[in-house]
């Protein structure tokens, strides 16, 4: 699974780990691993050989770009190729897209690849048809009211771990960060200005938006959710992010999805 931060990765990473009941997994444990460009050499290569050599059942990785290129990930014991690449947040380089899907694609053997996509991203799809020359299959999740219900049992679980709600903060804050790091070719596409931020927060199990520095925006923090009488809590004119960060508690199956509903799937054949 690929996201675009450090600490996106291991607050995933955690999450899946601590929280297994409420993800749905039951009685079917997944082993989970990580890989970022801030762990040591040897933190790395533990998870490398774990991921790459577990056979005992549902293996996940999660990890940044630095697994998107060069990395054999095909199981050491079985010989089992990765089945799926899940990119849950859009490379900044497109041509790290290619590289992402690839890493299911190994020696003849067919993968698939799904990119998770916001509805403000559907535009996404057409322009990696042009510029990239691809064959894309668009899918849309239409199960909003589960998810919905899915999202606030987690978001209560996640609300008991103090040190899951630092980890999931600190992955919001950078992901908003990292989200303003697309080209200028692709930024009518990804706009941090575009992003609901309460919306954005409840995809990390936050009940409201955090502030975060977010370049462009004259590094000014975005303003943290807060209760109000209804009265303006500065003289200063908020801006079009501020409006939009106002708190959203998730409702399950009322209002809009939380963050993710468009997925793109791939399918690549490659050596």
């Amino acid at each position: 699974v690929f996201v675009s931060t450090g600490d996106s990765v291991e607050y995933h990473a955690s999450l899946f780990t601590t929280c297994q009941k409420a993800l749905g997994f039951g009685k079917s444990p997944v082993n989970v691993y990580k890989l970022h460009g801030s762990m040591s050499r040897e933190e790395r290569a533990l998870n490398l050989t774990g991921f790459a050599s577990n056979d005992g059942g549902r293996i996940i990785l999660f990890a940044t770009d630095v697994a998107a290129r060069g990395l054999n990930l095909t199981n050491s014991v079985s010989g089992t190729p990765v089945e799926l690449i899940i990119q849950y947040d859009s490379p900044s380089d497109r041509v790290d897209y290619v590289h992402r899907a690839g890493r299911s694609a190994r020696c003849l053997a067919r993968g698939k690849s799904l990119l998770m996509l916001m509805e403000s991203e559907a535009e996404y799809v057409k322009f990696l048809k042009e510029k990239m020359q691809m064959d894309i299959q668009v899918l849309t999740y239409k199960e909003r009211d589960k998810v919905g219900l899915w999202l606030k049992n987690l978001t209560i679980r996640i609300k008991q771990d103090k040190d899951l709600i630092i980890k999931a903060k600190r992955a919001y804050q950078s992901a908003i960060r990292g989200y303003a790091t697309h080209p200028a070719d692709e930024k009518h596409i990804f706009h941090v200005k575009r992003l609901h931020l309460g919306h954005y927060a409840s995809a990390f199990g936050l009940e409201e938006a955090g502030s975060a520095n977010i370049p462009g925006n004259n590094n000014q923090n975005v303003a943290s959710d807060k209760k109000s009488s209804g009265k303006a809590q500065s003289a200063k004119p908020q801006s079009s992010i501020e409006q939009n960060s106002k708190k959203r508690p998730i409702q399950g199956s009322k209002g809009p999805e939380p963050k993710k509903k468009r997925i793109q799937v791939s399918e690549f054949s490659a050596c």
